[in-house]
């Protein structure tokens, strides 16, 4: 097959990551669900500012999808954490809740289910296993997630998984494999991997693959160094527009 490439650079003086990078401030309590809502927030701010350097250089205003996974289990874990807070809605359905399961040999990893509640027959959108103080794993369903992840996702998505670790309450790593959203009003992304390492020279590594519905268009490297010059990489798999 035919490929076609342009390489394309950004240049920033410091890391576009920086505001991110430097911890929240939070009044939150100290707890399991109240901890991993900010960590799932700032894993949130990453993914979203990695697409915003993808779109800057390689489409255009719309490429920004509508949420992302992360900002949902921020907004599960803080109202488990804070039952009767009061906060401003962003999805479609907010009644969220959990069933949970103790790991008998371990004082520890715990793993939730997370249900979207608002119907009668409640729909599972996440799985999250509390590895330990500094990790959690979680596994998304994208066909209980249209809202979040977009129609085509959650109609022709697979199940994928995250991995957050966190110190002190401050993301330190993030991995992602084949994560999927929409974008663009009827096209697909799927991360190949998506990674992201706070103390790491490049910061953010993600290979992604462009669908049109079933069709693969293009596949996309990105790096984002703390400092200097965000590296984009895009491959045709199609003739590009022009062609």
């Amino acid at each position: 097959m035919q490929t076609f490439k342009k390489i394309i650079f950004a240049v920033f003086i410091v890391s576009p990551f920086a505001s991110v990078l430097a911890g929240p401030k939070s009044n939150l309590n100290n707890n399991f669900q109240a901890e991993w809502s900010l960590v799932s927030l700032q894993a949130g701010q990453i993914f979203d500012q990695a697409w915003s350097a993808l779109q800057s250089e390689v489409a255009h205003k719309k490429l920004l999808p509508k949420h992302n996974p992360f900002i949902l289990m921020n907004k599960a874990f803080d109202l488990e954490a804070h039952p009767n807070k009061k906060t401003k809605k962003i999805f479609n359905c907010e009644r969220i809740t959990s069933s949970r399961s103790e790991d008998a040999t371990s004082k520890i990893e715990t793993t939730s289910t997370y249900f979207f509640s608002c119907q009668k027959n409640r729909m599972s959108f996440a799985r999250v296993k509390f590895v330990d103080n500094s990790k959690v794993d979680f596994e998304f369903d994208p066909q209980s997630l249209e809202d979040v992840l977009g129609l085509q996702t959650s109609i022709l998505g697979k199940k994928f998984s995250c991995q957050l670790w966190q110190e002190k309450k401050i993301l330190i790593s993030l991995s992602c494999q084949q994560l999927q959203i929409d974008f663009n009003g009827g096209h697909r992304a799927v991360f190949e991997n998506f990674e992201y390492k706070r103390d790491d020279l490049k910061q953010i590594k993600a290979t992604l693959v462009v669908y049109d519905q079933i069709q693969p268009i293009k596949k996309i490297q990105l790096d984002v160094p703390k400092e200097g010059s965000i590296k984009v990489v895009e491959t045709y798999l199609s003739p590009p527009p022009g062609y």
